[in-house]
């Protein structure tokens, strides 16, 4: 959870994987640091989840964005790092015996008023074919670098063709249904239970079946405020997996997880199918045709 430590410990080992970077301990020093720069950069704190405090650094909003990620870092300074752009994806995993086991691979799109916090993440094998091979070759070495010798990992990347950024790895599962609801639908291979029975010294769980063969989205709900007053997941739309609702009075462009009203997850035997669960999902929330 400590982004500056999981930078620290890869940029030797996986240099080319790993963006220039700066720690900060001093605001002051972070904006000088970030108005010298000729190439775009994010502000990031150490250590926070959800995206709290992540920000790129837009002439004349530096010194607004530093201090609001320093006032997140609990106290172990922010991170300045070059920003990368294109498409992001995640990949989760298990490793046992330190080899890693893809278990689901998604493609991710950012809100249009905030380009730092996902909107959703498409676990489409469409749109994540072309860079599956780097992304897994990218993850082979951090885990190896890392010495992780068993347990779940969540890893977000961005992928330029052969070109791999890490934007940062977690030894945990995948949030927001991903690990829990995601991987055992792609796969019927359940995270948690793997990871128990390394713990326990039992034999392993039968192996997953191609994450490749099913599709699933996890949607994060539109960026308005929430239709319908007591939301729930209608059980006859089929491949409706989950409803959650995390702040039921959220309205407008998030800037953090905080503020995202909740999420659905679909899953379906074709990418078709998945996304036509997605759209009958909102719009039995009340939600506009096309949102």
């Amino acid at each position: 959870t400590n982004k500056y430590a999981m930078r620290r410990r890869l940029l030797g080992p996986v240099p080319d994987l790993i963006p220039p970077f700066r720690h900060f301990d001093d605001p002051d020093a972070a904006v000088s640091y970030a108005l010298i720069q000729t190439s775009p950069q994010v502000v990031k704190p150490v250590q926070s989840q959800g995206s709290r405090g992540v920000g790129l650094l837009r002439p004349g909003s530096e010194r607004e964005l530093v201090e609001r990620s320093f006032s997140l870092s609990d106290g172990r300074g922010v991170l300045v790092e070059q920003a990368v752009f294109g498409r992001e994806y995640s990949v989760d995993g298990y490793v046992s015996n330190g080899t890693l086991l893809p278990l689901a691979i998604s493609a991710k799109s950012q809100y249009l008023g905030n380009e730092c916090l996902d909107e959703r993440l498409d676990f489409l094998p469409s749109l994540y074919a072309d860079a599956e091979g780097p992304l897994v070759a990218a993850v082979r070495r951090i885990v190896a670098a890392l010495g992780i010798s068993f347990g779940i990992i969540h890893a977000e990347l961005f992928a330029d063709g052969m070109d791999v950024t890490l934007v940062e790895i977690a030894l945990r599962g995948g949030g927001s249904a991903i690990s829990s609801v995601v991987v055992p639908f792609l796969t019927s291979f359940d995270p948690a239970e793997a990871l128990l029975r390394d713990l326990l010294s039992l034999s392993s769980p039968p192996p997953p079946r191609d994450f490749r063969e099913r599709a699933a989205i996890l949607r994060f709900l539109p960026a308005l405020s929430l239709p319908t007053t007591v939301p729930r997941r209608d059980s006859t739309i089929e491949g409706w997996l989950t409803l959650v609702i995390t702040n039921p009075l959220a309205e407008g462009t998030p800037t953090s997880s905080d503020d995202r009203a909740g999420f659905v997850v679909l899953g379906a035997a074709s990418e078709a199918a998945a996304v036509d669960a997605e759209q009958a999902a909102l719009r039995s929330l009340g939600y506009s045709a096309g949102v």
